[in-house]
This record gives C-alpha cells, sequence and structure tokens, in this order.
C-alpha cells in the first residue's frame, strides 16, 4: 500500500462522511472510464458519438469525465446510439455488480 492509499484509509476511518464521499466518486469515476474504454474500443470519437445523440462533443466529454452528473436515462441513450456495448447486470439491483462488455469483451477498472 503506498502513502496515498494510507491517506485515504486514514481519513475514510476518522471521517465517515469523507468516507462516504469518497466511495460514490470513485465509483463516478469508473463509470466514466468504463464509458470512454468503451467508445475507444468501438474505435468511435467523441464527436461520432455525439453526432449519433444530437448533441455538442462538450456534451460527451463532460459524461466521460463527470460522469456524477449522467442520468440513467442519458446513460441508455449513450448505449443505444453508439451501439457499441450492453449493459449486463446480475440479479441484484447493485449498480456495482453492472458489468459492460465491448465486443464480448469486459472492460475492467
Amino acid at each position: 500500500m503506498d502513502d496515498l492509499e494510507k491517506y485515504i484509509e486514514k481519513r475514510k476511518q476518522q471521517n465517515s462522511v469523507f468516507a462516504e464521499s469518497f466511495e460514490k466518486g470513485y465509483e463516478n469515476f469508473k463509470i466514466g472510464i468504463l464509458l470512454r474504454q468503451a467508445r475507444e474500443e468501438s474505435g468511435m470519437t467523441q464527436e461520432q458519438i455525439a453526432k449519433l445523440l444530437n448533441t455538442q462533443k462538450s456534451a460527451i466529454s463532460r459524461i466521460e469525465n463527470h460522469a456524477e452528473d449522467i442520468r440513467l436515462s442519458t446513460l441508455y441513450k449513450y448505449a443505444e446510439a453508439a451501439s457499441i456495448f450492453d449493459i449486463i447486470t446480475s440479479n441484484t439491483r447493485n449498480f456495482k455488480d453492472a458489468r459492460l462488455t465491448v465486443n464480448q469483451k469486459k472492460l475492467k477498472v
């Protein structure tokens, strides 16, 4: 465990609000990374995705870089318009159990 990881763990133990906020932020970060990876794996640019969604490239950049702002309906539109991945969930409704796949290849963060 490096110094940053030790610091984060210490802060989580000392402050439950920090721990909750950190975990939520990290989950949002992972969603954005998965979206970007899926788009890149498909060979598409942000401009191409934006055109399919009838929006601007800047909107796609916000989706990929600030996933905490993304609505579920927008996420589905992104997936449907781009036809680049399937959202596969287990029987639970817990988003942590969701997996994004591109061409049968699982993406991991």
